[in-house]
């Protein structure tokens, strides 16, 4: 391992050093690998932070290990290290991605509670999974919670409650949605052009496809195979 090397030339690796370790090894989906580098540390009296807490948080997640996850989270306010808004970010998203939606509310509302202020990312997750799970009137409920908190949705956001109308078929409310994001100011990317493009030829409205097609080679936005 690097850290024996580094500790043969004299060099006690520190908390920097261990948190870079551990969030490589969560990126490559090698959690147990971080797990072991975090024994290590505490073994050797250092102190986990936020950061070493919400990587492998986040790292679980990832890996829909959400039940170690949420045990990630006990032990870290046990060792007084308090969850900030990307540690439940974290949870929320996992929760979304495994259609544990129930817990992913209540998650945000502990958020919530604690006087933490969910962000793009939180939201986005919530109406994601409400889509993805055939609730859509929910993930507009989310939507307008979202504007209502004063967190704009993004590009993310509009493109999954798009795609989770015209599953739908809800194609009015899809062509309402898509004037608001213009009219903030967003652009919509090929995946919003091509969803709206596949429904509006489903339905028949073929010209009001070739209208879309337009537009998106007005905001010079390249058309995919799929498009």
């Amino acid at each position: 391992m690097i850290f024996d090397l580094i500790e043969r030339k004299g060099c006690l690796p520190n908390l920097r050093t261990h948190n870079g370790m551990i969030k490589g090894y969560c990126l490559v989906g090698r959690v147990e690998k971080a797990m072991v580098l975090l024994h290590r540390m505490i073994k050797a009296g250092l102190s986990p932070n936020q950061v070493t807490y919400n990587t492998i948080v986040d790292g679980y997640c990832k890996t829909g290990n959400v039940s170690d996850a949420i045990r990630m989270v006990d032990l870290m306010k046990e060792k007084g290290c308090k969850p900030d808004e990307w540690t439940y970010t974290a949870l929320i998203c996992g929760f979304c991605k495994e259609r544990m939606l129930d817990l992913a509310s209540e998650a945000f509302e502990e958020m919530v509670k604690t006087g933490l202020r969910p962000n793009e990312i939180t939201y986005t997750a919530l109406v994601d999974g409400y889509c993805k799970d055939g609730i859509q009137d929910i993930a507009l409920e989310w939507l307008m919670k979202m504007e209502k908190n004063g967190c704009k949705p993004n590009m993310q956001t509009y493109n999954a409650i798009i795609n989770g109308l015209l599953k739908e078929n809800r194609v009015t409310e899809t062509q309402k949605l898509h004037t608001q994001m213009v009219e903030r100011g967003l652009s919509p990317n090929v995946v919003t052009f091509t969803t709206l493009i596949h429904t509006l030829c489903k339905h028949g409205l073929t010209p009001s496809a070739f209208e879309m097609m337009d537009e998106m080679m007005k905001r010079d936005c390249l058309l995919n195979l799929h498009t």
